[in-house]
């Protein structure tokens, strides 16, 4: 079966595989990075990673920013937030209206 499976992997180039754990994937990605060494050419990443880099994307190319983290930009200040709320369609920003305390 080793050898199989070696041969398949050989003839095929893959651009994405699916691993189901019942372990975190932020520690599964890392230890078949480990595993794969700096020099396979390929990646592990999890699900949100992929999403997010999906995301990213789409943004780039629609002209949004998805990467602008509230919590580093906002939360992380001494800044009283008085409102959060939609502004566009889907609700892909918001307004935040900020207090000076």
């Amino acid at each position: 079966m080793q050898t199989f499976k070696r041969t398949i992997i050989s003839l095929v180039s893959l651009s994405l595989l699916l691993v189901r754990t019942s372990a975190e994937p932020a520690v599964v990605a890392p230890r078949i990075n480990d595993r794969l060494g700096s020099d396979a050419g390929v990646t592990a990443i999890t699900g949100s990673q992929a999403s997010d880099e999906a995301a990213a994307q789409v943004a780039d190319r629609v002209g949004f920013r998805s990467d602008f983290s509230y919590d580093e930009q906002i939360l992380a200040r001494d800044w009283q937030v008085a409102s959060v709320r939609s502004v566009n369609f889907l609700g892909l920003s918001k307004l935040v209206a900020i207090r000076n305390v």
